[in-house]
């Protein structure tokens, strides 16, 4: 004879009664939190489409300002290259005037004015600065917790 046979009925019967008990309570929960994370996502979809939409507008922002920092150089270069030929020039205007100042002490009607100092223009810098992108802030709620 088997042990089951000796078991008493109303034991089998209150085993399977709590495992069903305890089955229905899991689906009771899956479903419970189920339903709260659907609720959580639909409250926080405005929100991930603000940040994707702000996300969106930095990259353009960024794209934007990288552009400028290049035309930004270019016109420095340039500038440079216009004090390297005002320099040429201010010097090739000082050698002619050299070259007429003994004309000038023979015919006394002939003025050449003399030249003004150049001021030297000030420092350019070829490099803007470029700022780090900022640090992103944000949760799951895989946790539970809003």
């Amino acid at each position: 004879m088997s042990r089951l046979g000796r078991v008493p009925i109303h034991l089998g019967v209150a085993l399977g009664a709590t495992c069903a008990a305890y089955a229905g309570s899991l689906v009771a929960v899956t479903a419970l939190e189920t339903g709260r994370q659907d609720a959580a996502r639909v409250e926080v979809a405005p929100l991930a489409d603000a940040a994707a939409r702000t996300r969106d507008a930095n990259d353009r922002l960024e794209a934007a300002l990288a552009a400028v920092a290049d035309r930004y150089a270019r016109a420095a270069g340039d500038y440079d290259g216009v004090g390297t030929a005002a320099d040429r020039s201010g010097a090739s205007i000082a050698a002619l005037a050299d070259e007429l100042r003994p004309l000038r002490r023979g015919l006394r009607t002939v003025r050449i004015p003399t030249l003004p100092a150049r001021s030297a223009p000030g420092p350019v810098s070829l490099a803007a600065p470029v700022a780090a992108p900022p640090a992103a802030h944000a949760t799951t709620g895989g946790s539970g917790k809003p």
